[in-house]
């Protein structure tokens, strides 16, 4: 499930990290002008969030500006030609922006991951049950009008969207057996649950193939992948959580990006997983997270933030390795990078 904060995603990890070998390396901010990146996310100024939207690196916030008692955030984005989409939620609730233009979707939901097909606007998220309070039910809407998924289960979420030709897949999390969430997708309004029979929480979705792929976290502890339901542990359960939020594919290879607790640092590491090997996005020393994984022909764009040195968090993204800090005018305060689109500069 998301877990919304102003930086930091999943808390309370532990677990030595000497034991892993440190194959990246130090970064330092880069510009990169053959492409141009649009992104979204959040800024947070002290006293609540406002959600995010940058265009070829440049941020603005999205509206409605919020107070200390009202947040909003930005969770998804899609680009067709001109257009810029983001989804997320607001004090409105259940939102997609459309070049900057806030439409309520819904006002007891959130919004959270979004997918574009044709002139069709898909958007995942979750609605609350009005007979069950504080339930929630997984929804999706299609240009504004909702589907529900799976009413008969006690609570369930969705995460995020996928839609593939004439098939839509939404991936998410439902109360299973009365005891835990356990991870799964929806093809076409039909459950596939993820294997083994344990807790988990899905983060992204991917289909290759004829494969469909999940990323996510198993028990709130270990970073994993579903294959056809299948899966496939990323870290050891020493480091007590970590979690995979985004998988590409590039001929036989799998990276998946992901977020580790340090201990060392008693703060957070960006990394991903190339056919199961860690690396660094960042020093150690650097307080970083991922967020999403973008692959553009041979080259991977990971979306994220990363601490700098006047101590401010601030949205990055790296390139085959290299950071690229994007830009904000604003009022000093954090930054969070949950998704990036790229396209041709």
């Amino acid at each position: 499930m998301k877990t919304i904060t102003s930086i930091v995603l999943f808390a309370g990890l532990s677990g030595l990290l000497s034991c892993h070998k440190n194959s990246g390396k130090p970064l330092t901010p880069g510009n990169d002008t053959t492409i141009k990146v649009y992104g979204t996310g959040w800024f947070y100024n002290g006293t609540s969030n406002t959600a995010m939207v940058w265009k070829d690196g440049t941020g603005s916030l999205l509206p409605p500006m919020t107070t200390a008692d009202s947040s909003s955030f930005g969770w998804g984005i899609a680009v067709s030609g001109s257009d810029v989409y983001v989804s997320g939620s607001s004090p409105h609730g259940a939102v997609e922006w459309k070049n900057g233009v806030e439409e309520v979707l819904s006002a007891t939901g959130q919004g959270y991951g979004m997918a574009l097909a044709g002139s069709d606007v898909y958007v995942a998220g979750t609605q609350l049950i009005p007979t069950s309070l504080p339930n929630t039910t997984a929804i999706y809407w299609k240009n504004g009008q909702p589907t529900i998924l799976s009413p008969e289960l006690p609570t369930s979420g969705s995460n995020g969207v996928l839609v593939d030709g004439s098939d839509v897949y939404v991936f998410g999390y439902g109360l299973k057996n009365g005891v835990y969430y356990r991870a799964l997708y929806w093809k076409n309004g039909t459950e596939v649950w993820m294997n083994p029979d344990t807790a988990g929480s899905p983060e992204s979705i991917l289909k290759n193939g004829s494969d469909i792929y999940l990323t996510g976290s198993l028990n709130a502890k270990a970073a994993v992948y579903w294959k056809n339901g299948q899966m496939t542990v990323l870290s050891s359960d020493t480091l007590e959580q970590a979690d995979a939020s985004g998988i590409g594919i590039i001929g036989n290879d799998i990276y998946v990006a992901g977020t580790i607790y340090n201990r060392l640092i008693a703060d957070y590491n960006a990394v991903y997983w190339k056919n199961g090997q860690m690396i660094y996005l960042t020093d150690p020393s650097v307080p970083s997270q991922s967020a999403s994984i973008t692959i553009s022909g041979n080259d991977i764009y990971i979306s994220g933030q990363a601490k700098g040195t006047d101590g401010h968090i601030h949205a990055v993204y790296w390139k085959n390795g290299k950071m690229t800090q994007l830009n904000y005018a604003g009022a000093t305060g954090d930054e969070n990078l949950t998704g990036i689109v790229v396209t041709a500069g």
